[in-house]
């Protein structure tokens, strides 16, 4: 009976972080997709093979999908450190144009790195 409850409670536990991280990706998504948006475009202007862009884009899709469900095996399948390493490649290119300060870009780098602990603590339990 006991081993019984202490069992329920850890799952409902479980069930509660999980909630509450897939609402914490969910309000934070908007702002850091906006940064892999910019990333993914500065890509585009630059060249890069549209194959790659056009990869770029479908795990933003991906990835977008994944969040809004609270899909935590999608999540884990959506490339999570490609779009990161998209987002700072955007964010240190303007901050290397000057469009943003040193202070700035080193705000939105941990606004993702801080995304990316979420993921990870979401994905790992």
């Amino acid at each position: 009976m006991v081993l019984g409850l202490l069992l329920a409670m850890g799952c409902a536990g479980n069930k509660a972080r999980d909630e509450a991280g897939f609402r914490a990706l969910k309000v934070a998504w908007p702002a850091v997709k906006a940064e892999v948006d910019y990333g993914v475009n500065l890509m585009e202007a630059n060249g890069l093979p549209p194959s790659e862009v056009a990869i770029a884009r479908q795990a933003v899709v991906e990835f977008s999908g994944a969040v809004e469900r609270g899909d935590r095996g999608a999540i884990l399948v959506a490339a999570w450190l490609t779009l990161q390493g998209t987002a700072e490649y955007g964010i240190r290119a303007r901050a290397a144009s000057g469009e943003i300060g040193p202070g700035v870009a080193d705000s939105l780098l941990e606004r993702l790195n801080q995304f990316g602990l979420l993921i990870r603590k979401m994905v790992t339990g």
